[in-house]
C-alpha cells in the first residue's frame, strides 16, 4: 500500500480568510487502470477544466496568507563576441524586478520593471499549411499569472478557434516579429467580492522606426443568476505605433446543470466586439456557441461574424470579412464486459462564407469512428472532404504555389495512441493523401518511455 502527500502553501492562494468553507476539486489519473477520478461530482462528458461541480471543504479556520508581498529579482550579464578580425565585442548587464502584492485576499497587484522573459519555454514548432497566420500560446510567466482574469467570450475562442480574439497578450513585446523590451508596467487581477477584475498597462520600448508605446487592457465580469457571467472588455494601443487603436466588447456566459434531468449540462456563450482604428475605421465582430456536452449524445454549434475592417491591434484576427459556422454531433456507447471501454461516432461540418456576397470560401464535412480499450489504448479514423476557394495566390511550405480558384479533395486522418501504462507509449498520427490539387502525406510519431518521459521523436 502506498500513499502520497500534496502540499500547497496558503501564501500562494487567493482566498477569504473569514470563510470556513471552500470549493475544491482534485483529479487523479491512474495509468495502469486507464482510470480518471475526480473528488467532486463528475458526470460523464464533463470537461476536465469545468469547476462548476466541485466539492466542498469545510471547517477551515485560522489560516494565514502571510504579508501578501512577493518580490522577484532577476539579473544577467551577456557577452557578445564578434567574428575574427574585429574588436567590436559587447558586454551587457540587465536587471529586472517583479513585485506581487495581495491588495485583498482575492485581488493581486503586480508591478514589473525591465521585465525578463529569458526563462519562458520555447514555442512548439509548427508547420503552416494554410494561408492564415497561426496562433501561438502565451508562455511568459508575467502574462500567464492570473490570465483567466482576461479571458473573453468563453468557448468561442477555444480548441483552435481563435479568430476574432479580443486580447492576445503575445502582441505585447513584439513589433513585426521583432522582440521589444517592456520597460515597465502594472497589473491588477483576481476578484473583489464576486466581481472578476483584470487590468493591465505596460510601456514598451521603441525601435528604429517606432516610438515607445503604452498598451492597456481592462476586463470585468459579474455573476448573473448562479454560474452565469456577464462581462465587458476594453483594449487600447497599437504595438507598432502605426495607428490609434481601441477595442471594446461585451460577453455573456451561460451555464446550466441538470438540464432535461440526469445531470445533463448546457453551455452557451455570446460575444460582441467593436474595433476603432485611425487607419482602417470601425468595424464589428460577434458570435456565439451552444454546447450540450453529455453522454451518450453530445452536440455543439458555433457561429461567428468577422467584419472586413475588424482589426484590434491587441487582439488576434487571421481571417476577416467572413461568416463562420461549424458544429458536430457525437454519440458514445460505453460497453460492459468488453475489450473496448467505449466506442464513439462523430459527424461534423464547417462552412465559411463571405459577409457581403455570401460566397462559399471554405467547407468541410467529416465523419469519424473512435474506440478506447480497457487498457487505455485509443484508435481514431477520420474521413474529411474539404472545399477551399482562395481569392489570392499564396505559397505553402517549400515554395509550393496555390493559385486562386476552387479546390475539392478528400483525405483520411488516422491516429493510434497506446496506453501510458505501458513501458513504451506510442502515438502515431497519419494524414493522407490529398491537399488542394496535389498529393499530401503527414506523419507524426511520438515515443514516450513511461518511467522517464524523456524520448520523443517526430517525423
Amino acid at each position: 500500500m502506498c500513499s502520497s502527500d500534496l502540499a500547497i502553501p496558503f501564501r500562494n492562494l487567493s482566498f477569504d480568510p473569514a470563510r470556513d468553507d471552500w470549493g475544491f476539486d482534485i483529479m487523479r489519473k491512474i495509468q495502469r487502470k486507464a482510470e480518471l477520478s475526480r473528488w467532486g461530482r463528475f458526470p460523464l462528458g464533463t470537461f476536465m477544466n469545468d469547476l462548476t461541480l466541485e466539492g466542498s471543504i469545510t471547517g477551515l479556520h485560522d489560516l494565514n496568507q502571510g504579508s501578501g508581498l512577493d518580490v522577484q529579482v532577476y539579473g544577467g550579464i551577456r557577452y557578445k563576441h564578434q567574428s575574427a578580425g574585429t574588436d567590436d565585442n559587447d558586454y551587457q548587464a540587465r536587471g529586472s524586478v517583479n513585485a506581487y502584492y495581495k491588495i485583498t485576499p482575492g485581488l493581486t497587484g503586480t508591478l514589473t520593471a525591465n521585465t525578463d522573459f529569458s526563462d519562458a519555454p520555447l514555442d512548439r514548432r509548427q508547420v503552416n499549411t494554410t494561408r492564415f497566420s497561426l496562433f501561438e500560446e502565451e508562455t511568459r510567466a508575467f502574462f500567464l499569472q492570473d490570465s483567466a482574469s482576461f479571458e473573453f467570450g468563453g468557448r468561442n475562442f477555444g480548441n483552435g478557434e481563435q479568430n476574432g480574439r479580443a486580447f492576445f497578450s503575445r502582441n505585447i513585446g513584439l513589433v513585426q516579429g521583432r522582440p521589444v523590451p517592456i520597460i515597465g508596467g502594472g497589473k491588477l487581477s483576481g476578484a473583489y467580492d464576486d466581481i472578476g477584475i483584470g487590468a493591465l498597462t505596460v510601456l514598451t520600448d521603441g525601435t528604429d522606426t517606432t516610438d515607445p508605446q503604452v498598451l492597456s487592457v481592462a476586463r470585468a465580469t459579474v455573476p448573473l443568476f448562479g454560474d452565469n457571467k456577464l462581462g465587458i472588455m476594453a483594449t487600447n494601443g497599437d504595438p507598432t505605433g502605426a495607428s490609434k487603436n481601441t477595442l471594446w466588447g461585451a460577453d455573456l456566459q451561460v451555464r446550466r446543470n441538470n438540464v432535461l434531468g440526469n445531470g445533463n449540462r448546457f453551455y452557451a456563450d455570446f460575444f460582441f466586439e467593436r474595433s476603432l482604428s485611425s487607419t482602417l475605421g470601425n468595424d464589428n465582430a460577434w458570435g456565439g456557441s451552444v454546447l450540450f456536452p453529455n453522454e451518450p449524445l453530445a452536440a455543439e454549434i458555433h457561429f461567428k461574424d468577422i467584419g472586413p475592417d475588424f482589426a484590434p491591434a491587441l487582439g488576434f484576427v487571421n481571417r476577416q470579412d467572413i461568416r463562420d459556422t461549424h458544429g458536430k454531433l457525437t454519440y458514445r456507447e460505453r460497453l460492459d464486459d468488453s475489450y473496448f471501454r467505449w466506442i464513439e461516432a462523430e459527424g461534423g461540418a464547417a462552412y465559411v462564407a463571405g459577409l457581403g456576397d455570401h460566397k462559399m470560401l471554405s467547407r468541410e464535412e467529416s465523419g469519424s469512428l473512435a474506440a478506447y480499450t480497457s487498457d487505455g489504448d485509443e484508435f481514431t479514423i477520420k474521413v474529411l472532404r474539404t472545399f477551399e476557394a482562395p481569392l489570392k495566390r499564396f505559397r505553402l511550405p517549400g515554395g509550393i504555389q496555390v493559385n486562386p480558384g476552387s479546390y475539392i479533395w478528400s483525405h483520411v486522418d488516422t491516429r493510434l495512441q497506446t496506453s501510458y501504462a505501458r513501458s513504451l507509449a506510442v502515438t502515431l498520427d497519419v494524414d493522407c493523401c490529398a491537399y488542394y490539387d496535389g498529393r499530401y502525406f503527414k506523419s507524426d510519431l511520438s515515443l514516450d518511455r513511461s518511467e522517464e518521459h524523456t524520448s520523443e521523436l517526430q517525423s
